[in-house]
């Protein structure tokens, strides 16, 4: 069971039992359902993480 999430800058967003994901900027798709991810400020699997924003705002 996969645990994925999303911060932004004012709130986090988690995804569980997530079975599949793909990031392509500037998408990232989980389960078949594109998200977009221009104000997502990272995306955290496991201990890690897994995309980072590095556009400059």
């Amino acid at each position: 069971m996969k645990s994925l999430i999303l911060d932004y800058d004012y709130a986090s967003v988690e995804y569980i039992g997530v079975k599949e994901f793909q990031i392509k900027y500037p998408y990232i798709t989980i389960d078949g359902k594109k998200i977009n991810l221009c104000d997502v400020k990272f995306v955290k699997y496991k201990n890690y993480i897994a995309w980072k924003n590095r556009r400059k705002k």
